[in-house]
């Protein structure tokens, strides 16, 4: 468009995440964009007439999707490659993850560069790459500081933030809240008649309390999301794909608030 309207064109560079509202306007159209669907194509190259292929296979289908999906086959198998995500190898668990809509919401997050988010986001990023500065980690880290005298500040143990016996309180109040929005996002959003206490058994039923199981409710703080948590919005008629990854998005950052202020903040005010 630039060529073709003869625009003029002045860059002025913004410091990121000062607030300027300009900027977060220009960050929310960046995002709309990358949300469609749609491929640029050099305008010499529509004067060919050539059909794309894959590894010698012609493309019969849309390749704006095909080409998304191989992106995201490369970022999954990435994903699985690193030490830090280990625990994804196992296939039972792999089997218990929609993986499309956590890639989904991942690749959404990850752009969030609006000021107000940013330190939320910082916060979520370190999560899940392992980050924190845990015991763990600062063992690693910072051997000439953190000998092995360096344990949880509330017991002898080393990390475990969401099981240490002294926080069991905070653990209950975190759990029976997260169950209390799912229900209320639920009756929010579904058009339909709803028995609340149908919908409180349903959510109660979820595999995703027990801390024990193969697949708790800790791994949405990595955006990890179970096809059994996805299948019980979808079954509330939450079908459309747009209001679906809204809510999933609103669990998602509820766990990440609570588990920042509750559990690590407090934590690390000792």
């Amino acid at each position: 468009m630039i060529r073709i309207y003869h625009f003029n064109i002045k860059l002025v560079k913004i410091k990121a995440h000062s607030n300027n509202e300009n900027n977060k306007k220009v960050d929310k159209l960046a995002k709309l964009g990358m949300e469609k669907e749609t491929l640029i194509i050099e305008d010499t190259l529509l004067l060919h007439n050539s059909t794309i292929c894959w590894q010698d296979m012609p493309v019969k289908y849309n390749p704006i999707l095909i080409i998304k999906g191989i992106k995201n086959a490369q970022f999954i198998d990435e994903f699985l490659g690193l030490n830090r995500n280990e625990i994804y190898k196992q296939p039972e668990l792999l089997e218990l993850i929609d993986w499309k809509i956590s890639l989904k919401l991942n690749c959404i997050d990850q752009h969030n560069t609006l000021f107000e988010n940013h330190f939320l986001q910082l916060f979520r990023i370190k999560i899940c790459c392992n980050e924190l500065p845990t015991c763990v980690n600062l063992k690693k880290w910072k051997l000439d500081i953190y000998d092995e005298s360096w344990k949880c500040n509330f017991c002898s143990i080393e990390e475990h933030l969401w099981r240490c016996d002294k926080i069991q309180n905070v653990m209950q109040y975190i759990v029976k809240g997260f169950k209390l929005f799912l229900v209320n996002i639920i009756f929010e959003i579904s058009k339909n008649d709803l028995d609340r206490h149908q919908v409180e058994c349903k959510v109660e039923e979820l595999d995703m309390w027990d801390l024990n199981s193969l697949y708790d409710f800790t791994f949405l703080l990595k955006n990890q999301l179970s096809h059994q948590l996805v299948d019980l919005l979808k079954l509330y008629i939450i079908t459309n794909t747009k209001v679906l990854e809204k809510i999933l998005k609103l669990i998602i950052s509820k766990i990440i608030l609570d588990f920042k202020i509750l559990i690590w903040e407090y934590r690390n005010e000792l």
